[in-house]
């Protein structure tokens, strides 16, 4: 088992510094600036990540292969899945897309919304985000809202309450953490999404 250093925002540095690491990888966001100013001070490389879009995934592979001297892994791994990726699109392109709602949970439910890596996963495989006009990141809705979108299929993340109302009329997919944070298992997010909307099954 790999030692925990604590979140992605503020880490306990003092685990960080015992491991005694030759690059510190850390999550890119303006809630922390502590992390950053101290491992300066410490004299340890670091770098920040943070993936928000599909094409995220790419730029942050070939960053981190080049600060770790695996460029040729790196550009190998962007390659393949930009490959499966178009192989999951050109399968799903001639099926009826499906009006799809990504509910997080929460009273009342929040939604994916039109500037989401679950938007961009949802539309690549057939699936029209039916609140892809609403906020480009996320927006609270109505229950009266929902029925109005006339939504074919709901995925939920598995860490959501399932709302008995969203049931009514709809197929309801729950989903894991794949379609929220974005990184090398995106194919493996597609795949999942494109068999859910379209009952396919894909090798």
């Amino acid at each position: 088992e790999l030692p925990s250093v604590g979140g992605g925002i503020g880490p306990n540095l003092e685990a960080v510094v015992a491991l005694q690491p030759d690059l510190v990888v850390r999550f890119a966001g303006g809630q922390d600036q502590v992390t950053p100013s101290r491992l300066d001070e410490l004299g340890i490389p670091h770098i920040s990540i943070r993936p928000n879009q599909i094409e995220d995934i790419y730029t942050t592979a070939k960053l981190l292969g080049r600060a770790t001297g695996y460029e040729a892994a790196a550009d190998s791994l962007v390659q393949a899945i930009q490959s499966s990726l178009e192989c999951v699109a050109s399968v799903t392109a001639t099926l009826p897309r499906q009006r799809v709602a990504y509910v997080l949970g929460g009273t009342p439910p929040w939604v994916s919304g039109p500037g989401t890596y679950i938007h961009q996963v949802i539309t690549l495989v057939g699936g029209d985000n039916v609140f892809g006009d609403l906020d480009p990141l996320y927006s609270a809705v109505s229950r009266e809202e929902i029925l109005d979108r006339e939504i074919d299929v709901v995925l939920i993340a598995n860490n959501g309450a399932i709302d008995p109302f969203l049931s009514q009329g709809t197929r309801i997919e729950v989903f894991g953490p794949a379609l929220e944070m974005p990184g090398p298992d995106v194919v493996e997010a597609a795949s999942r999404v494109a068999e859910l909307l379209h009952g396919i099954e894909l090798p």
